[in-house]
């Protein structure tokens, strides 16, 4: 799979959910047993946000963009750079 032939919309759908055991190490984690942070998208102060939000509304990894799709592909290679997604 080729990220470049990934819409937006597939890119959002394969960003996981993450923790952070260490301060400064993100790890992927598995949903059956913990749903961690969920990276959530919304519009706030002009432009839109990709945070990841536990079930308290505590948040990690704030990404910015001007459009959804902006801030969905800085996300995704975030979480490549980071090895959270392997393609």
């Amino acid at each position: 799979m080729n990220k470049d032939e990934l819409s937006a919309l597939q890119k959002f759908a394969l960003l996981p959910n993450i923790t952070m055991f260490e301060e400064g190490e993100l790890t992927k984690v598995n949903k059956e047993q913990d749903e961690g942070y969920i990276p959530t998208l919304y519009y706030y102060n002009k432009s839109y946000q990709l945070e990841w939000i536990d079930d308290e509304n505590n948040s990690i990894c704030n990404i910015t963009g001007d459009t959804p799709e902006e801030a969905i592909n800085k996300a995704f290679d975030f979480c490549l750079s980071e090895k959270l997604i392997e393609l």
